[in-house]
């Protein structure tokens, strides 16, 4: 596969920039918007045009002399709020109806996020989880984020995980080990979403009560019986 050409750089009216945010978007947002609401004011607080790096699109292949955003959604947003004519840019190549560019343009807005600002652990976990879809291996994501291949596995397990327990994970950080060996168990042992919430209800229970949460050996244990059980 050839590699993807060298980008430009310009300025463009925002009137010329359009989203696509289930395409191009891993980070968390307000609810039916491309952007975190409290993000974006923090962005326009703290305004310094100097360090306003450029947005990364790909031209619309549907619109002539428009552009979609690849990766600065919530810049994108504080510049429309700050009312500025134009925003730098920088142009990749690439073709978003072509399955190939858009996976290669989707991993590409997946890190440029990552290395630029700081990302909680759902959004840590969604990136890994999205270039795992994408054919990464482990190890190539753990080179691409920048981090230990052990800490990749721990992101791919921690994406297995249903709705809800990466949130408490989040709230409550002496959880989150324990969340990530819950998601390596729905992998090892094909454990269901209810059987994973019901025991991590109870390891949230216990450490409401104590103050503490058991070891990694006794977590795998109690997770090994209960696999067993539930076959």
């Amino acid at each position: 596969m050839p590699e993807a050409a060298l980008p430009t750089f310009q300025d463009a009216r925002l009137s010329a920039l359009s989203v696509r945010p289930d395409l191009f978007q891993a980070r968390d947002t307000s609810h039916g918007k491309s952007f975190d609401d409290e993000r974006v004011q923090q962005i326009v607080a703290n305004w310094n045009p100097e360090r306003f790096d450029p947005l990364a699109v790909v031209a619309d292949p549907d619109s002539p002399g428009q552009y979609i955003v690849i990766g600065g959604h919530h810049r994108l947003e504080a510049a429309r709020r700050l009312e500025l004519p134009t925003v730098p840019i920088r142009v990749l190549s690439g073709d978003v109806n072509d399955t190939g560019d858009r996976r290669r343009l989707a991993n590409e807005a997946i890190l440029s996020n990552y290395g630029v600002a700081e990302n909680t652990m759902r959004e840590q976990a969604r990136a890994a989880g999205r270039l795992a879809g994408s054919g990464m291996s482990a190890r190539e994501i753990a080179a691409n984020m920048r981090i230990r291949p052990s800490a990749a596995e721990r992101l791919l397990w921690l994406d297995r995980l249903p709705p809800g327990i990466i949130e408490q994970a989040m709230v409550q950080p002496e959880l989150a080990a324990a969340a990530g060996e819950l998601g390596r168990a729905m992998e090892k042992h094909g454990m269901a979403d209810e059987t994973v919430g019901g025991l991590f209800r109870a390891w949230q229970r216990d450490f409401q009560e104590s103050g503490r949460m058991p070891g990694q050996y006794v977590i795998r244990q109690q997770i090994d019986d209960l696999a067993k059980a539930t076959r």
